[in-house]
């Protein structure tokens, strides 16, 4: 009895076999759906920290720890076909998303830059804080029409001021 298996099998194997992809990258199936969607990882900059980003890629994997109250929050590697970062998933979303962050799945991410440490220092090591996930089931991806259209960058997107830089400038617009 002959076995039939998937292109997706063949690029798991090779990537078990030799720490890579040859044939193809696990995304190619992706491409227009990612382009048109999501932000490159490696367009994500320390400056847009922040900023709220839309990124989708493949799970390299993920760890699980408690937090002081005992609740699960994890660390999720994620690549696309230009880079990787890793992903902060607090308890409420880690809760909601736990079942997503299994080796190979293509997820949709939403959430805001962290370049911060916890000293609130800006480095390079950047990070995204998810506020909400899905899965990119493979029927979505081929079955995707391209439109055309491509995220705005983040540069382009503005940061919500704060209320007090809001109520500054009303009251300096008052004193005119």
């Amino acid at each position: 009895e002959d076995t039939i298996y998937s292109e997706q099998d063949y690029l798991q194997w090779e990537r078990d076999l030799m720490g890579l992809y040859l044939s193809d990258h696990p995304l190619g199936v992706y491409e227009a759906l990612l382009r048109e969607k999501t932000h490159p990882i490696k367009d994500i900059v320390k400056e847009d920290d922040g900023k709220k980003a839309s990124i989708g890629g493949i799970v390299n994997g993920a760890r699980v720890i408690q937090t002081k109250k005992g609740d699960n929050m994890a660390f999720v590697q994620l690549s696309d076909v230009s880079g990787d970062i890793e992903l902060l998933l607090f308890p409420s979303t880690y809760e909601q998303t736990a079942w997503l962050w299994e080796q190979d799945k293509v997820v949709l991410v939403e959430g805001s830059v962290n370049a911060k440490d916890r000293d609130g220092n800006i480095v390079d090591d950047l990070k995204i804080n998810v506020s909400t996930a899905r899965e990119i089931m493979l029927e979505e991806a081929k079955a995707y029409k391209e439109t055309g259209k491509i995220p705005k960058s983040l540069k382009d997107k503005k940061s919500p001021k704060s209320k007090t830089e809001k109520v500054k400038k009303t009251q300096d617009s008052d004193r005119i």
